[in-house]
């Protein structure tokens, strides 16, 4: 199902012209981070933060 869904947006994105498709993914969640590597998409930056 989530091979479908990016599929999907990526599809939809192309049809309406836009340059890129970007998401955000939690630090640790590898297995997501693996799926979205695995279907093309790469580490654009990194965001640090400090919860007070």
């Amino acid at each position: 199902m989530g091979r479908a869904l990016l599929d999907y947006v990526k599809a939809e994105a192309k049809r309406l012209g836009c340059y890129e498709v970007t998401l955000n993914v939690w630090e640790g969640n590898d297995s997501a981070i693996n799926f979205y590597k695995k279907n093309g998409l790469k580490v654009k930056e990194t965001n640090m933060e400090f919860i007070l």
